[in-house]
């Protein structure tokens, strides 16, 4: 599928969401039996009280007459999701929050703990130079890059965009054109102009990665993303919930803001497809086959389900101080992989998976242990702050290297 010269070949901004809002609550109004105006007065709320986006009263299932209260104040929108999860990770934990969302830096932390990750095989930045792995200073650099012997297939994705922003799989390279994973071909020098123009702070690629077998029967070739969610806790970090990202048809990757993407709910023990949900649908209907495998969804098991969940577990031992953490996680044929590490985890996409609120009976009791979790980080470095203000020491700590060389003399 050739593209025009001018058309972009990255996504670089989100897209822009809309709806037909008169067309949706007549349809609430249709199908739950709610009058316009009970509709407007509950949108009114959520948007003014629960700083929900007007939407989202459709999108999250608010209309639904059989939510009763509780159910309803479990839902949260995207800024009591960020709310909550900034809770769970305070700075004065010294988390290495910037760490975390740099997607050169998480890599080599994370490799160099000996955790599977796809390596880095150049990074493109005008801002800044690397020693390794190999630095791409202009888009004519890009270009000979990507034309020399081995670059492609690579997927290529910006440092610190989210959400599948700006990320693009290269399957080929012909004299001038790409051709990207989604059958699309594009200008190489278009490709590289778009990623200094729109991702100058630094743009990374790495190996391509295609689903296990088992996981491509289900859903097709290109990576749906397993994403983890961990908790640390007094005793270690546990597994909050689990979904799979699943990319719209024609995709090139696992993006939650298509409109035809969709989000599986993961059984959290075994690694079984649940429910099904789309991304942008108000009908709340569970979507029951895969639109291109025809395969039915729910009861599938994830495949190497256990070998991943030990994966994010042992890394986020890594990053300790976090209390909160989103992995995605690529199943392949040769094992899991930690594809990208996310500080602030979107929990709208458990909902959509879902179709009930995220502070629901299984998931509030490990937010409350990871909330134990902080505490006792707080309280430690409160004890320790005051005994260093006072040069203090707790009862049989070893004393600073000086005072012992001064005893031992």
């Amino acid at each position: 599928m050739m593209d025009a010269d001018d058309a972009p070949v990255l996504q670089n901004y989100l897209p822009v969401k809309s709806m037909d809002m008169p067309g949706a609550i007549r349809w609430a109004a249709a199908t739950q039996g709610k009058p316009a105006i009970r509709q407007f007065a509950e949108l009114a709320a959520a948007v003014l009280f629960r700083r929900f986006e007007p939407m989202d009263y459709f999108l999250f299932g608010l209309y639904r007459k059989d939510l009763d209260r509780a159910g309803r104040r479990a839902i949260l929108s995207d800024r009591a999701c960020t709310a909550l999860n900034r809770s769970l990770a305070p700075p004065e934990l010294r988390t290495h929050r910037n760490l975390v969302d740099d997607k050169v830096l998480s890599t080599l932390v994370l490799a160099g703990a000996g955790l599977p990750v796809p390596p880095i095989r150049a990074h493109a930045s005008s801002l800044y130079r690397l020693e390794s792995p190999r630095s791409l200073t202009s888009p004519a650099e890009v270009v000979a890059y990507l034309r020399s012997p081995g670059a492609v297939p690579c997927f290529g994705k910006p440092v610190h965009a989210s959400r599948s922003i700006g990320a693009a799989g290269i399957l080929a390279i012909d004299g001038d054109r790409v051709t990207l994973l989604n059958g699309r071909i594009a200008p190489v020098e278009r490709l590289a102009q778009e990623i200094f123009a729109f991702h100058s702070e630094g743009y990374v690629f790495q190996d391509i990665i295609f689903n296990h077998p088992r996981l491509a029967a289900i859903v097709g070739p290109t990576m749906a993303g397993l994403r983890l969610v961990t908790v640390q806790t007094p005793e270690g970090p546990k597994l909050l919930y689990a979904l799979l990202r699943i990319p719209a048809p024609g995709a090139m990757v696992d993006s939650s803001t298509g409109g035809a993407s969709m989000v599986a709910l993961v059984d959290r023990a075994e690694g079984r497809i649940l429910r099904v949900g789309g991304m942008l649908s108000i009908s709340q209907r569970a979507i029951e086959t895969h639109p291109v495998t025809g395969v039915t969804m729910a009861g599938q098991t994830i495949p190497l389900y256990a070998e991943s969940v030990d994966l994010v577990l042992r890394a986020h031992r890594v990053l300790a101080d976090h209390g909160i953490l989103g992995w995605d996680v690529a199943v392949t044929a040769a094992g899991p992989v930690i594809t990208e590490t996310n500080a602030n985890p979107f929990h709208t996409l458990y909902q959509r998976a879902s179709n009930r609120g995220f502070l629901g009976p299984d998931i509030a009791p490990l937010i409350e242990e990871c909330r134990a979790f902080c505490a006792a980080r707080r309280a430690a470095m409160k004890d320790w702050t005051e005994r260093w203000k006072k040069r203090e020491r707790p009862a049989g700590a070893a004393a600073p290297g000086v005072e012992a060389r001064r005893a031992a003399e």
